[in-house]
């Protein structure tokens, strides 16, 4: 079963804005993060969200009350890019930089 730290990748790349997923969200009375949340487990992924939030906490646990239909589910998928959106091994530029954390200690690109 694959693991997922970090679903959100920091809301990089306009994740939240994405109008698939704020359309679907409204359709299931979720948040966009919760529609996120619930696909990946929908597929068996185990997500490790993280927050110090509270609120952020509630919500992120409030994703067992709903399933995504089959063709939501297919909507979703179809917005995969093939392309990680927080550290693309697959580009030199960022496994220098992962390797030069030491001096220059930022995790994500921007």
């Amino acid at each position: 079963m694959p693991l997922i730290w970090a679903p959100f990748a920091e809301g990089l790349k306009g994740m939240f804005d994405e109008p698939i997923l704020k359309e679907i969200a409204e359709k299931y009375n979720k948040t966009v993060a919760q529609i996120i949340l619930r696909w990946n487990v929908q597929q068996g992924v185990i997500v490790i969200p993280k927050s110090v939030h509270r609120e952020r906490m509630r919500e992120n646990f409030d994703i067992w009350n709903f399933k995504i239909e089959d063709d939501d589910m297919e909507r979703i998928g179809s917005l995969d890019k093939n392309c990680p959106s927080m550290l693309d091994t697959r580009k030199v530029s960022e496994v220098k930089r992962v390797y030069d954390y030491l001096n220059n200690p930022v995790l994500t690109s921007l």
